[in-house]
Order: structure tokens, then C-alpha cells, then sequence
């Protein structure tokens, strides 16, 4: 029952907007499963077909990651959940 990638691409561009109010939390709460972000076997297929060609791999990382971190929030320490966001190469993406 996994939602797909598009969808996952389609909330992580709501997710990097600035102008969305929605936390992490709220994001956890729908994509944070097996059906969600961790349905994906992550064997690039999805970036084999899609007939337009959208960075949906790229996306489905930044929407791991943001909920990783969301997972282990109040369990690790303040600068570990810090590695956990971003992408590691200098881009300024919207902060946990």
C-alpha cells in the first residue's frame, strides 16, 4: 500500500516551501510508515519510468531524512538530530 513517489514528491514540495505551516510532525504523521517514505526499496524505478522526469529519488531523500529526524526527536541530542537535515551539500533547505 505504498502511496508513491509522486506523492511523496508533491509533499516535499510543500514540505520545502517556506510559506507552509505544516511541522514535521504533521508530515510524520502521514508519511511516516512502511507506507510512506520507508515503502520505497529505493531501487531508482520510479526515476526509470517517470515520464517527466522529476527528481523524485532527490525528493524522497529530503522527505527521509525530515522524518528520521522527526522519528528520533526528544531521543538524540540537539546537535546529532542536526546531521540528520539537509542534504550535505550547502543548500539551504527549510530546517527541522
Amino acid at each position: 500500500d505504498f502511496i508513491g513517489a509522486t506523492a511523496i514528491n508533491r509533499m516535499a514540495r510543500f514540505y520545502l516551501d517556506p510559506r507552509d505551516n505544516r511541522t514535521p510532525a504533521d508530515y510524520y504523521e502521514l508519511i511516516g510508515d512502511d507506507n510512506g517514505v520507508f515503502g520505497c526499496m529505493g531501487l531508482l524505478a520510479c526515476d526509470n519510468v517517470c515520464p517527466k522526469q522529476l527528481p523524485l529519488q532527490d525528493q524522497l531523500g529530503i522527505m527521509r531524512r525530515m522524518v528520521s529526524a522527526e522519528s528520533v526527536r526528544g531521543i538524540l541530542p540537539e546537535f546529532l538530530r542536526k546531521k540528520l537535515q539537509g542534504c550535505g551539500c550547502g543548500c539551504q533547505q527549510k530546517q527541522l
